[in-house]
């Protein structure tokens, strides 16, 4: 009985032992949780991966402080694993910062990149950056430097970079030129006719430019590039299509002649109007006079002679014609009326002109002896002028 009982205040202390020391490790696990919430990086990169010597390159990201309190951290620049910046920001908790660094080297070579924090093991060396010497750029393929293609064809471009006057040892391939005009790895494929100056760059060094002309394919299509507003007209009126000549990819066909004409469905005969597109023009005019038809809606193509070329259908509405008469009085009615007054005021000035010459003058009372008009003598307030019998005689001539 009595192992027994010695054994019970043994295991107490055991398991006392044991829970402590659980409870020891979890509080440690949390403060280490805890501290490695601190400074850590994100977003970094290089801006450039190709410099001349001397040219500088900017590396660039952020720190956030994902801890609970506001620090200083320093951020450290190292190129070749050697530390060549070091800058420090203070950061509030759940806050970022944005960093960058510029640096450059003088000797041809490439180079690694890295960054790291002062407080934290967290590190980002994935940059890296390659320093060349390019003084020219030359593109070797194709050789002229002028070309002309029709619309769909491909033609591929190649370029090389040198230093020096030493054409013998290019610097690089054509992969990693950048192409104005062309896809990434200089293939021309243009389907628009006009001209393209091309050109390669590298290490921003930029080529001579090689002019290319593309010319419009074989004419394959008519299309209406220009109808009657809304697709509707009153009748009577001509209605006008602007049509021309393209290639399969739209482009206007300019060389050779080609006989056109309009289709109006539901006429006869059907054909209404032809015309040619001389060599050298793309577009033609047609018209259709629209009293040949009647009031509704009408499809309409424009075809080659040969069958060979055709446009898309165009749907035209004729309306009721337009009544003219309502127009003869909107222009109609001002018009007498400013010949009313012209006329109106040609009389008062005659008027004014033949009474004075006869030398009558007379006082705002005028009017009165108008009044009485049936006596032979004037009213007193009528005053009479004191002129010569010649004078009147005269004025009355």
């Amino acid at each position: 009985m009595r192992c027994k009982t010695q054994t019970v205040p043994i295991l107490l202390v055991a398991l006392f032992l044991v829970i402590s020391v659980a409870i020891v490790g979890y509080s440690v696990s949390a403060n280490e949780t805890t501290e490695d919430k601190g400074f850590v990086l994100e977003d970094w990169s290089v801006d450039q991966k190709l410099v001349q010597p001397g040219e500088k390159v900017k590396i660039e990201g952020r720190i956030e402080n994902q801890g609970t309190d506001g620090d200083d951290e320093s951020v450290i620049l190292k190129v070749e694993g050697e530390q060549v910046n070091k800058t420090e920001e203070f950061v509030e908790p759940g806050e970022s910062r944005e960093i960058s660094f510029l640096h450059s080297e003088n000797d041809e070579g490439t180079y690694s990149v890295s960054v790291e924090l002062g407080s934290s093991d967290d590190r980002w060396d994935e940059g890296e950056f390659k320093v060349e010497l390019v003084t020219s750029v030359e593109i070797v393929e194709p050789k002229d430097d002028q070309i002309i293609i029709t619309a769909g064809e491909n033609l591929s471009f190649s370029a090389e970079a040198y230093s020096g006057e030493d054409k013998n040892d290019p610097k690089t391939d054509d992969s990693i030129f950048t192409w104005e005009n062309t896809e990434e790895t200089g293939l021309f494929n243009t389907r628009e006719a006009g001209e393209y100056e091309v050109s390669a760059t590298y290490n921003g060094v930029s080529s001579e430019t090689v002019l290319v002309t593309v010319e419009p394919a074989e004419a394959a299509q008519l299309k209406v590039i220009e109808k009657p507003s809304e697709n509707t007209i009153p009748a009577g009126n001509t209605a006008e299509f602007s049509v021309e000549i393209q290639d399969r990819f739209g482009n206007n066909q300019k060389n050779g002649s080609f006989d056109v004409a309009l289709e109006v469905e539901g006429l006869d005969p059907l054909r209404r109007h032809s015309t040619t597109i001389e060599d050298g023009e793309s577009t033609a005019l047609l018209d259709w006079s629209t009293t040949e038809g009647k009031q509704g809606e009408y499809k309409i193509r424009v075809v080659n002679d040969n069958g060979i070329l055709d446009s898309d259908e165009v749907t035209l509405t004729i309306t009721e014609k337009e009544d003219s008469s309502m127009a003869v009085q909107w222009w109609a009615f001002p018009l007498a009326i400013s010949v009313i007054a012209v006329i109106s005021l040609i009389y008062l000035w005659d008027a004014d002109k033949i009474y004075f010459s006869l030398g009558k003058k007379t006082n705002p009372t005028t009017h009165e002896w108008k009044k009485n008009k049936g006596s032979d003598e004037p009213s007193e307030e009528t005053e009479e002028l004191d002129l010569p019998d010649e004078d009147v005689k005269r004025g009355l001539d």
